[in-house]
């Protein structure tokens, strides 16, 4: 497939600012289940670069091609989880993890790390050692979901619309997880309006992450794209299907894709996207604008209260735990593999009614 340069700068627009829910930084405290209270030592809310000026892009040069990273593979257990009556090879097995230990010293920056996939994603890094550096303006992201206090993490206060603000989040970095998007589906198809800041902030905000990218020289880019990209095609996808773009989401994302791929074709920034499908698990949206379903049942069948299914319920979806995102993008950004999209779910759909049936009958047991 052609990309062209042209196609990413047609949906770049003015900068639209976040509005900074201040309110959330009130809520310093230790996590839910960290265990017995101690004196929270908060990180410093911000980097102190050596310069804060941007280099001259004609003077900088293309970052080198990425480098192996030697790694001692040690298998690590964890138990995947699957729907009953599942046709998943997986279902209720263990299996021994592709995921190495870091070179000693690794810096991750992690974009929209506060948000319920990279504080899950944030978690693990530094279970395996890394240095991880979270960067979140907290517009949807909580300071609750950040385990501050830790060693080896940092928290920045920023914006992906802010060129500057992401260049110098990158210093010392030696790779991104870009997981930072405006995500409100259902509103963007009812406004023009949020449909254009959607896209503003998807597209712009992945071209500032990916050109500081490249004046950082860093290692490896590893993007969060969307199976939105599918639209109605029924399951199970490939990755060499035809869009089928429903919203302005699903195109927005897809650009982001485009974008991976110039840089990582024309600009020597090496990257790989991974398509999420249905993510679900702790810390997963239950209101507003960017519930899902299985937050929303799991927030009612916790209440006593009915579960609401729209419509008849049939529609399919491909449910995969954000343990297991986090594994896909931690093995993605290990691995030597660059310039590739990947698809992260399980291959196997569910419908919404066999989802609630589901949560109904664990609720009755």
């Amino acid at each position: 497939m052609a990309f062209s340069v042209q196609s990413v700068l047609l949906s770049l627009a003015l900068v639209i600012s976040f509005i900074l829910l201040a309110y959330d930084l009130a809520f310093l405290d230790i996590r839910e289940g960290a265990g017995q209270a101690k004196k929270l030592v908060v990180p410093q809310l911000g980097v102190q670069p050596t310069s804060t000026q941007l280099p001259n892009p004609a003077a900088s040069n293309a970052a080198t091609a990425p480098k192996t990273m030697e790694t001692t593979i040690q298998p690590i257990q964890h138990n995947i989880t699957a729907l009953p009556n599942s046709a998943d090879p997986c279902a209720k097995q263990t299996i021994d993890s592709l995921i190495g230990q870091p070179v000693k010293g690794t810096q991750v920056l992690v974009t929209g790390g506060a948000g319920f996939i990279g504080s899950t994603l944030t978690d693990r890094l530094l279970e395996l050692g890394y240095k991880v550096r979270i960067f979140d303006n907290l517009a949807t992201g909580s300071i609750r979901n950040v385990p501050l206090g830790k060693d080896n993490l940092e928290f920045v206060l920023g914006d992906i619309m802010n060129r500057t603000d992401v260049y110098n989040a990158m210093e010392g970095v030696d790779y991104v997880y870009h997981l930072a998007a405006m995500s409100k589906v259902v509103p963007s198809l009812k406004s023009p309006d949020m449909a254009k800041f959607c896209t503003e902030v998807n597209a712009l905000g992945t071209w500032n992450v990916l050109e500081s990218a490249r004046l950082r020289k860093i290692k490896k880019v590893i993007y969060a794209a969307s199976s939105t990209y599918y639209g109605g095609n029924e399951l199970p996808n490939t990755e060499t299907d035809a869009p089928d773009f429903l919203t302005p989401y699903a195109a927005s994302k897809y650009e982001g894709e485009i974008q991976m791929k110039t840089f990582n074709d024309l600009f020597g920034v090496p990257t790989v996207s991974l398509r999420f499908f249905m993510v679900y698990g702790p810390r997963q949206p239950s209101t507003g604008a960017y519930a899902i379903v299985t937050g929303v049942f799991a927030k009612q069948a916790g209440l006593g209260e009915p579960l609401t299914v729209e419509g008849k319920g049939d529609h399919s979806r491909d449910f995969i735990h954000v343990k297991d995102i986090t594994e896909g993008l931690i093995i993605a950004q290990q691995s030597n593999v660059t310039g590739q999209v990947i698809n992260l779910g399980t291959g196997v759909g569910y419908s919404v009614q066999q989802v609630a049936d589901l949560v109904s009958k664990t609720k009755s047991t």
